[in-house]
């Protein structure tokens, strides 16, 4: 990327950084309600703690299961 050049980078971050901040930054943007899911912590080394992080996968994974299936409930 060259200098001056515009990224879309930085407007889906800027987007999503203004949802989950403090009230006083939303009050002129509109706000979405994006579903919210836990990030998987690992341990290390990888190799050392496969079932572990497995363990942490697959509740994280199930997590977002939970939040689109609700969300497309709604």
């Amino acid at each position: 990327m060259k200098p001056g050049e515009f990224a879309l980078a930085t407007l889906h971050t800027g987007s999503l950084s203004c949802t989950h901040t403090k009230w006083m930054h939303k009050l002129d943007f509109p706000h979405a309600d994006w579903p919210m899911a836990s990030f998987p912590m690992y341990e290390y080394p990888v190799e050392k703690h496969r079932s572990e992080n497995s363990k942490k996968d697959a509740q994280s994974l199930q997590e977002v299961l939970c939040a689109v299936v609700k969300t497309l409930l709604q």
